[in-house]
């Protein structure tokens, strides 16, 4: 689950003190973050649901409940995105062309995103990225 920036202890560690986040900018990753889990959460119970409803005999209505935890997932996975975008964004826009700020990023992601700049960086010729 999130937790609203205001109630994390130890500081905002999401935006770094360089990135020139606003309270706007910290709410609207907290409702991208909190939309996702709500999806994923949605997305657990049809699948609970469709497993008794087999279990029960209720084939259609498993599948019907299965294909609707999919649709749930879909918008979990797009939303998390959406938060990962608009962090990375947030935290980038400031910063010198061989510099990448990873902060609040999930760690899968962190990992994705470095390793797609890197390619990019290797493309450009570049000699080196400030991480």
């Amino acid at each position: 689950m999130s937790v609203p920036l205001t109630a994390r202890s130890g500081g905002n560690k999401l935006f770094s003190k360089h990135s020139g986040a606003s309270t706007a900018d910290e709410a609207e990753y907290d409702r991208l973050r909190n939309l996702a889990h709500a999806a994923h959460r949605k997305r657990n119970d049809c699948f609970d649901r469709s497993r008794t409803a087999y279990q029960s005999g209720q084939k259609a209505l498993a599948h019907q409940l299965s294909v609707e935890g999919k649709e749930h997932d879909r918008a979990g996975v797009e939303y998390h995105k959406q938060a990962r975008d608009f962090i990375f964004r947030v935290n980038n826009t400031q910063r010198a062309e061989d510099e990448i700020d990873l902060h609040g990023l999930y760690v899968q992601e962190a990992k994705d995103v470095l390793s797609r700049r890197i390619q990019a960086e290797k493309a450009r010729h570049s000699t080196g990225l400030h991480v």
